[in-house]
């Protein structure tokens, strides 16, 4: 079988600690890093193994960012909602603690918790 070789750069400290961490699982580096591949490999045959391997490995920048930006864009529309009800409504009708009010329990709505899902708001 051929083999391709991989560099990786790491702290020192880190190394080690990992190394010895390794060798007390009965693991070398290499073995280490293999099963990691092969498990990489299998993921897309198997959800549970994906869904493991990014739970060990934890969230990526990209996965960060897409979290953020949904909840910039949850936020927007919430207020989009509030500003253009508040537009729509009579006169005085509103002052601004309702507004906000009804913003928040519009956003405990979009995240699950509220009358939508015939909870109350727990959290």
């Amino acid at each position: 079988m051929a083999a391709v070789q991989m560099n990786v750069r790491l702290d020192p400290g880190l190394k080690r600690a990992g190394d010895h961490g390794l060798e007390l699982m009965g693991y070398t580096p290499t073995q280490a890093v293999r099963r990691l591949w092969e498990l990489a490999a299998s993921a897309e045959q198997d959800t549970t193994v994906a869904g493991e391997l990014q739970r060990l490995l934890g969230p990526t920048e990209q996965s960060v960012a897409e979290t953020r930006a949904r909840e910039w864009l949850a936020r927007d529309r919430c207020l989009r909602a509030a500003v253009n009800e508040l537009r729509s409504a009579s006169r005085g009708s509103y002052d601004y603690e309702a507004l906000r009010e009804h913003a928040a329990l519009d956003r405990l709505e979009q995240l699950g918790y509220g009358a939508a899902t015939g909870e109350g708001a727990q959290l």
